[in-house]
């Protein structure tokens, strides 16, 4: 993400430099994220949790998997 491209433009800065398409491709996936990230702006989260000990549960389970109750 932009940690890595961070830190190849700073290496191009320090004399190693970079593959521009390298720099670009870097570039791109970083749009896509931002994009998909904009995408689910605004949508609920939902989270599932166990009525017997509160811990997060996921859709698919049957049972709690920290306390084993039947969901």
């Amino acid at each position: 993400g932009l940690r890595e491209l961070g830190e190849l433009l700073y290496a191009t800065h320090t004399g190693t430099p970079t593959d521009s398409e390298l720099l670009l491709e870097k570039m791109r996936e970083i749009d896509e994220l931002k994009a998909r990230l904009r995408e689910l702006e605004g949508e609920p989260i939902i989270h599932l949790i166990c009525p017997r000990c509160g811990h997060e549960v996921q859709p698919e389970d049957v049972y709690c998997r920290d306390c084993g109750e039947k969901l």
